[in-house]
This record gives structure tokens, C-alpha cells and sequence, in this order.
């Protein structure tokens, strides 16, 4: 028994497992991702932070990381 996030279980490849819905025994927690303004990063890192915020594209993500704003590019709720 464990506790996992929904990104993490695969149904197709988790064939053993059995998925519980438990949203409700948890609040809604605010992540934070900190990149250097207009730092080069690997394809992994773009990934994460999509699979953070999934409505989010690639392409929308790199957009707002290497404007020129001042303030925080991209602030959500999972």
C-alpha cells in the first residue's frame, strides 16, 4: 500500500496495482519551480514542469521562461 501521484501510475503498465481515488483526504498544494530567467535547460526539466501543469505546452512554457517580465511567469495550483 502507498500513497502515489496520479502522474506516476500508468494503468497499462501498473497492471498490479489498483488506482483509489483520495483527492479528498488531501488539500490542493501550491508548488513553486524556480528556474534562472533565460538559463538553457534540459529537455527533462521542460517535461517536469509541464507534467506539473499539463494545460500548459512545451512550446507556452519555454515562451513565458525566456520573456522579458519581471515578476513570476507562471503561477498555478495543483
Amino acid at each position: 500500500m502507498g500513497i502515489l501521484a496520479d502522474m506516476s501510475f500508468e494503468k497499462e503498465r501498473d497492471r498490479g496495482l489498483v488506482s483509489l481515488n483520495a483527492e479528498h483526504l488531501f488539500e490542493l498544494n501550491t508548488v513553486w519551480l524556480g528556474l534562472e530567467r533565460g538559463q538553457l535547460q534540459r529537455n527533462y526539466t521542460w517535461q517536469f514542469i509541464q507534467l506539473c501543469n499539463p494545460t500548459l505546452s512545451l512550446t507556452e512554457i519555454k515562451e513565458k521562461v525566456f520573456s522579458d517580465q519581471l515578476e513570476p511567469v507562471i503561477d498555478y495550483q495543483i
